[in-house]
């Protein structure tokens, strides 16, 4: 069975860094070393946003 290619639940191949982080540091984002098989929903809700940030707490008030 293939899935059309905007399936949630499609093939896309992705980048891990992120795009951006392998330009600022001068690789070539297309190298498969930096690629790997991810669903089209999954790659999407993960997006290209920032990692999150640790919230940091302290009991004190």
């Amino acid at each position: 069975m293939a899935l059309h290619y905007l399936d949630p639940w499609s093939w896309q191949a992705d980048h891990d860094p992120s795009i951006a982080v392998l330009l600022a540091r001068g690789d070539d984002p297309d190298d498969v070393q930096w690629l790997r098989p991810s669903h089209r929903r999954c790659n999407i809700s993960k997006g290209n946003r920032d990692a999150r940030r640790p919230v940091i707490s302290s009991r004190q008030w």
